[in-house]
């Protein structure tokens, strides 16, 4: 477990049991307030290919997530999330994938935080199909 005022070293606590790069920005559009001295959490951990993470900052940032490409990205909010994919605005309060295609806003709730689990899609394609077996077809895009 990892404590930290600093929303940069919590990034990177993320970033390294995930693999997957994103950026955290303090604060909100319009709004100075950042309470000093708040200290967010990380804690985690890698199974094989998996990684599971819940990570809280404590203080109001935007999570900028990057297209995710080959991973699949799975985010728990544990309080309402704030989420913006191109365009369209939604206030997520049950777990969503991160867009393989188009960057992903994130405003998290400073307190409750949220889950994150991480792997790569060819390794999820690979553990359902020996989990259920080869007679299922399982695409994941």
């Amino acid at each position: 477990m990892a404590h930290a005022t600093n929303t940069g070293r919590l990034r990177d606590a993320v970033d390294g049991l995930t693999g997957y790069d994103h950026a955290v920005v303090n604060g909100l559009p319009g709004d100075p307030s950042h309470p000093p001295g708040l200290r967010g959490t990380v804690n985690g951990a890698r199974f094989e290919e998996l990684s599971l993470v819940f990570v809280a900052y404590a203080s109001p940032v935007r999570v900028i997530a990057p297209a995710t490409r080959d991973q699949v990205v799975l985010v728990v909010p544990l309080g309402p999330m704030g989420v913006r994919v191109e365009d369209r605005h939604f206030l997520m309060t049950t777990p969503f994938v991160l867009s393989a295609s188009d960057e992903t806003l994130m405003v998290p709730d400073p307190a409750a935080g949220a889950l994150v689990g991480a792997v790569e899609r060819t390794a999820l394609s690979e553990l359902l199909q020996e989990s259920f077996g080869t007679s299922r077809e399982f695409s994941i895009d």
